[in-house]
């Protein structure tokens, strides 16, 4: 499905067709290769929604279909399976725009557009970065999916998340403020922040900051996460 959404969009540059879609509030261009190339990397213009959908299909199937359960019959512990869930979610995140931004990539080598356009250092940054906030992504909704246990509650709050973290973001931005704890640089680990940098010039810096904030974040998903996962029942 992925790689068919990058197909059909790399096609319509071929054939010279211009393509305007409303995401979430805001109009998406499909215009140029380079649009094309980050409308896979901001999260928040589609692809986000159907990592969402996907991680969470994935991980309620086993509590659906009591494989969590079976896992600790044959004493696995809770820790073990929540790590793993966080591992599977993130690969999954991470193959959605990776098997995307490959398609639109390839398409320009046949010659479906100036590969050229696409071919420079500041892409290569967008894309580790696209790749580090995707993975992040993928950790918020293993833990959303192991903290509800049900498919129908997780995909609406992982929705939920996707579809309103702007507001989200500005909202612990006020607070930060408000305390006056802006130097702690917390805002520039705002997945929102992260994604709108993309579309300045890229330094390693910015690289390094979605580095950080991926590490900081998994690491807190890992033990609270973790933590909560071991001293609840499984639903299921």
């Amino acid at each position: 499905m992925i790689s068919l959404l990058g197909l059909v969009l790399v096609l319509l540059l071929k054939n010279d067709i211009k393509l305007g879609i409303s995401i979430i509030g805001s109009l998406t261009l499909f215009t140029s290769p380079q649009e094309v190339f980050m409308a896979g990397l901001d999260f928040r213009k589609g692809l986000g929604m159907i990592v969402a959908i996907m991680v969470t299909l994935f991980i309620s199937e086993e509590f659906s279909c009591k494989t969590m359960k079976l896992k600790l019959i044959v004493k696995k512990s809770k820790y073990k399976i929540y790590f793993s869930k966080l591992i599977e979610a993130i690969s999954i995140a991470i193959s959605i725009v990776l098997v995307y931004e490959i398609v639109v990539i390839i398409g320009g080598l046949l010659g479906f557009y100036n590969i050229e356009e696409l071919v420079n250092i500041g892409n290569i940054g967008r894309l580790i970065i696209g790749i580090l906030i995707y993975a992040s992504i993928g950790a918020i909704i293993c833990f959303i999916n192991m903290f509800f246990q049900n498919m129908f509650t997780s995909i609406i709050v992982s929705l939920a998340y996707i579809i309103l973290n702007d507001t989200f973001s500005s909202i612990i931005k006020i607070i930060f403020t408000r305390v006056n704890m802006e130097s702690l640089g917390i805002m520039k680990l705002l997945l929102n922040t992260q994604t709108n940098n993309l579309y300045f010039e890229i330094k390693v810096i910015n690289c390094f900051q979605s580095f950080l904030s991926f590490l900081l974040l998994t690491s807190v998903i890992v033990i609270v996460g973790g933590k909560i996962f071991e001293s609840t029942d499984i639903n299921s």
